[in-house]
């Protein structure tokens, strides 16, 4: 097995967003009512979404050992979720979280008038999603954790990797309501730096590979945005990109792990711990009212040694990197 060494180095972005979450906060578990019911949902598994209800389970758990919880995955199936949302409704639980985007907004759609409020967690746009008509006010029902990746840094890592570069492919599932919205800036941040992007997006898992073989030949590197179809699937876009030596980019760090190149993406785990903090709130004043929805704000740079060496880059260029970005934390080491 190859040494996988993953180095993460954190740095702070100001928001115009309140309230916005560190994860160095240390916050007193407000009281939970007793014979609270906390209904959770994810639309998939992978790592960084079991990682996120991690951290949602492991505040609550710390608040109240005794929490009845109910815990339901999709995998990845439209009519699996709207059954899961149908049988949370029927058991009218006291809070919802939804995990990502497309879970929020069927749980949003199942929960219509229910009056039982929703925390939702790692989602990109939730404006967008017909969520929310704000990021700095929450509804009666509807609050959450926002996850917007800081996509001028992600291309400025690109550029300080490759200078001049001049085209960078997407691949993303157009179906997902986040996926666009990254995308959109995405597109808008490269294109002020003179860079094209090609896009392909795909519909369904069978596509995926497909897709970065279509990219390869004319591309200098992959983007890929927190899609939970295509991340699902990330060894074969890997794979292809790896053929040609193109470097792959995502905002979801547990990515880097599984053969991506780079990161600059928010801590997983954390991302579960603000929205458990949330729901402690939301489970204490029964409402989501007074609770607005929290931007994240502390993303870290990830980035695969592994990989770095077959691209041919040197110790001393990941170490400038490193003085780059300018806030350094000690390298996590992972087999692989």
């Amino acid at each position: 097995m190859s040494l996988l060494k993953t180095c993460a180095i954190a740095f702070a972005f100001s928001s115009m967003m309140s309230p916005v979450w560190s994860g160095s906060e240390s916050v007193a578990a407000p009281k939970v009512a007793k014979k609270s019911h906390v209904a959770i949902t994810k639309v998939t598994s992978h790592p960084s979404l079991d990682l996120i209800e991690k951290g949602v389970l492991d505040v609550l758990k710390e608040a109240d050992p005794d929490l009845k919880i109910t815990s339901n995955n999709a995998q990845g199936n439209i009519t699996i979720a709207a059954q899961i949302a149908q049988k949370f409704a029927s058991l009218s639980p006291t809070v919802v979280v939804p995990i990502t985007t497309p879970s929020a907004q069927t749980m949003a759609k199942a929960f219509k008038g229910t009056g039982i409020p929703m925390v939702f967690s790692a989602v990109t746009d939730p404006v967008g999603a017909h969520l929310l008509t704000s990021l700095e006010v929450s509804t009666s029902t509807l609050t959450g954790v926002v996850d917007q990746p800081p996509v001028v840094k992600i291309i400025e890592v690109m550029t300080l990797v490759k200078p001049g570069l001049k085209a960078v492919g997407v691949i993303y599932n157009a179906g997902e309501a986040n996926s666009e919205f990254q995308i959109a800036a995405f597109r808008a941040a490269a294109e002020a730096q003179g860079i094209s992007v090609r896009e392909v997006p795909v519909a369904k898992t069978a596509d995926i590979q497909m897709a970065a073989a279509s990219l390869v030949s004319d591309v200098e590197a992959i983007f890929l945005p927190n899609d939970n179809l295509v991340i699902s699937s990330i060894e074969a876009i890997i794979k292809t990109a790896g053929s040609r030596s193109i470097p792959v980019y995502v905002s979801d760090p547990e990515s880097i792990e599984r053969g991506a190149f780079a990161a600059i993406a928010f801590d997983q785990y954390e991302i579960g711990r603000a929205t458990g903090e949330l729901l402690l709130k939301v489970l204490k004043t029964g409402s989501a009212t007074d609770h607005p929805p929290v931007l994240l704000d502390n993303p870290k740079f990830y980035i695969n040694e592994t990989v770095a060496k077959t691209l041919g880059l040197s110790k001393n260029f990941i170490d400038s990197l490193r003085d780059h970005f300018n806030s350094l934390k000690e390298p996590d080491v992972v087999s692989s």
